[in-house]
């Protein structure tokens, strides 16, 4: 019995839209950290060397040999690149808690309204059953009822009376199927999946 309820319970999970876009939304998240992990803040070198000057004659270019070649070097931190990043992964973490958070509340809500539907369907079962039993008993009733009535036996007062009950009986025999087949459906609708076969 176990099994076969958590393969009900697989499938439901498996059929849920809501769960899929949660599960969905929380892989997203995951593919967006693994890239802002691999983006890490790198610090650039800039270096250069060579000649500084340029002109259109000699004279112009060759001034003074000592600063015709320079090697320079430079750092760059892109420090508003460390806070950008900084706040995504921020912020990416909280979506991923509040994604956690809405997961287990669906869940929870899930669970509870699938158990609540479970425990109402053997009430309603043996309720069909009696109205079932109530109806057949008074349209027997109202048939003996007439028939002696065709003999003389019975006033009309008696036959009405037992038209009356055998009516209410058919209502409350409607409604007691009305009732099983919405509670069916409602357990179909939260499954989302052919519960015949569980």
């Amino acid at each position: 019995m176990q099994m076969r309820s958590t393969a009900l319970w697989d499938s439901i999970l498996l059929n849920n839209k809501n769960y899929g876009d949660i599960q969905l939304a929380t892989l997203q998240l995951q593919a967006e950290k693994e890239q802002l992990q691999k983006e890490k803040t790198s610090i650039n070198l800039l270096l250069s060397y060579g000649l500084n000057q340029s002109g259109n004659s000699l004279r112009q270019v060759y001034n003074n040999p000592n600063d015709q070649q320079r090697f320079n070097i430079g750092f760059t931190v892109p420090i508003i690149e460390m806070g950008k990043r900084k706040n995504q992964v921020a912020q990416n973490k909280l979506k991923t808690e509040q994604l956690q958070l809405q997961l287990k509340l669906l869940l929870s809500n899930l669970q509870v309204e699938v158990a609540i539907t479970l425990q109402k369907l053997p009430q309603l079962k043996v309720d069909l059953a009696n109205y079932t039993l109530l109806d057949s008993l008074a349209t027997i009733r109202y048939l003996q009822q007439n028939k002696l009535l065709q003999n003389g036996k019975v006033l009309p007062l008696i036959v009405q009376q037992a038209a009356w009950e055998r009516d209410a009986y058919f209502q409350n025999k409607l409604l007691a199927i009305k009732t099983y087949l919405l509670t069916l459906y409602q357990l179909q609708k939260l499954c989302n999946c052919h519960l015949v076969a569980y």
